[in-house]
Formats: C-alpha cells, structure tokens, sequence
C-alpha cells in the first residue's frame, strides 16, 4: 500500500501551483466532478501516463462548447453582455432540466445514449462500455459535467 508508495501524495483540495507533472506517471484515485477536469488537464501539463482509477464508473456529460459560446456571442449581441450572459446562465440551467427529464422518463434510451457519447470520446483502446457503464441509471446517483 501507501506505506511503500515512494511518490508524491496531492489532493486536489490542496494542489500546490508548484507540482510540475511533465514526464512523471500519475494515478488519479476517483471518478467524480474533479477527476473529470483533473485528467485532462494533467494530460494537458506533459504527465507521461496519466490513469483514473475507479470503485465505479460515473456517467459524464460534455457540454457542447461551441454552441454555447455561439449562443453567448449571439445573445450578448442582441441584449448587451450582461443580459446576455444572463439568459445564457438560464439557457445553461434549462439544458440541464431537459437532460434530467429525459433521463428520468426515457431511462434505458438515457443510459444508451451517454454510453455512446463516451465511446465516441475515447481512444479507441479504452472500452466504454465497460469503464463508463455505471449499474445504476442516469441520474439516480452522480453524473459529471464538463463544462
């Protein structure tokens, strides 16, 4: 165990601004909201191997960038950048209440569909169906955002 572990130990609550990861292996421990912004950002900072390690998969939602920045960009212009951002703030939260209807009332269509949003993420070695197929359905439990 960690006794023999000679690396360092980071949380994510107290990361520190000097930790440089580039050409080191990195072991993130949990699947939530932080890993899911951890990973590639640690990618991002030149770790050689960066894995997430999990007790139980998660479902993960990624927002569409582009159309939200084209909605942003549309909406500041017509009303101004802070209305504009604003109704985007309330377009955002009304997106999210759509996706937990449709979870909640086409369950097993849901789970199918953010399964395939994953497969279509990953490398082609990672197995979605295994790694990002939670036992419970989407919703009941967590569901990860990245923003």
């Amino acid at each position: 165990g960690s006794d023999r572990f000679q690396g360092t130990f980071v949380h994510s609550q107290q990361w520190p601004e000097s930790l440089d990861v580039a050409g080191k292996r990195v072991i993130v421990i949990g699947s939530g909201a932080t890993a899911v912004t951890m990973v590639p950002a640690l990618i991002d900072s030149g770790a050689t191997s960066v894995v997430m390690l999990q007790r139980s998969p998660s479902y993960y939602y990624v927002a569409p960038k582009h159309k939200k920045d084209r909605a942003l960009s549309v909406l500041e212009r017509l009303f101004g950048a802070r209305i504009g951002y604003f109704l985007q703030k309330w377009l955002t939260i009304l997106q999210g209440a759509v996706v937990y209807a449709y979870a909640q009332w086409f369950r097993a269509a849901a789970k199918q569909r953010f399964i395939a949003e994953a497969r279509k993420l990953c490398p082609d070695h990672v197995d979605a169906d295994t790694h990002f197929s939670p036992s419970y359905g989407v919703w009941d439990q967590r569901l990860c955002l990245d923003p």
